[in-house]
């Protein structure tokens, strides 16, 4: 955005983007700007489904938002996002006893 549009109008895509996020969000979430263009959003005592509906809440409201730019509206930028929890290491185990489970039983069922 900053290279096409300059500086302004990038800094204003975030602070909609930062507002959308914060609105999205429910009161004892933390959004916060991690560097650059990227955003992390805490969520407390959240599973994976509930985390999934909230960055669908904001991912639905960013397509509704515009910004404007050379006397126009413009729809933000695309944005992505991806969900981890901590700790990390713990899913990280889940994952390989699921792993370990799956390949047990297919070596079983030879």
């Amino acid at each position: 955005m900053n290279d096409s549009a300059g500086h302004l109008v990038g800094n204003e895509v975030l602070k909609t983007v930062a507002r959308v996020m914060r609105e999205s969000a429910r009161a004892e979430d933390l959004v916060a700007r991690f560097g650059g263009d990227e955003f992390v959003i805490l969520l407390p005592r959240t599973g994976l489904l509930p985390a999934q509906a909230v960055v669908t809440r904001i991912a639905s409201r960013l397509r509704d938002e515009r910004y404007m730019w050379a006397g126009r509206e413009n729809g933000l930028p695309r944005v992505s996002f991806g969900i981890s929890w901590f700790p990390a290491d713990a899913r990280m185990y889940e994952d390989k006893s699921r792993a370990r489970i799956a390949r047990d039983s297919a070596a079983g069922a030879d």
